[in-house]
């Protein structure tokens, strides 16, 4: 993404961010779960995106409490309980991942790029026993 050097750091920290929202990632869940939210997405005729924009919309309520939760994390990761509702889970999946990509990316322009060119062509899920069997060079077949 280039900067205008006109325009404000806040609206192109803005534009950024938008940008990444808008580029589809592989969401990684435990296995129930992604069973869950894609019974959920047949049921409602979504897909994994409307579904992810709906649970974030969920949130908005009380969205402060929503991003401490997120941005909280257990000192030890092997303690981290999931919540039971696979709606929260997709909320707080895709808000650590819009904030991890915008940190990484707010401060190297290289990587923005590399998230963008690796980007499969729609949202989905996929669960966290399957992370280490997928190969970044396959990602056009996530599509199909």
């Amino acid at each position: 993404m280039e900067i205008d050097p006109g325009e404000s750091n806040r609206n192109a920290q803005k534009r950024l961010l938008e940008e990444i929202v808008a580029t589809p990632a592989i969401l990684f869940f435990p296995a129930s779960t992604v069973v869950e939210l894609n019974e959920i997405c047949q049921a409602l005729g979504y897909t994994p995106e409307q579904l992810l924009v709906e649970a974030l919309k969920r949130q908005i309520g009380y969205w402060e409490e929503f991003y401490a939760y997120v941005r909280t994390a257990p000192e030890n990761l092997e303690d981290f309980i999931w919540p039971e509702d696979p709606i929260f889970c997709l909320a707080c999946v895709a808000a650590v991942h819009f904030i991890k990509s915008f940190t990484l990316c707010a401060h190297d322009p290289i990587a923005f790029a590399e998230l963008k060119e690796r980007a499969p062509a729609e949202w989905s899920f996929c669960s966290l026993e399957e992370k280490d069997q997928i190969d970044p060079a396959d990602w056009w077949k996530e599509s199909d």
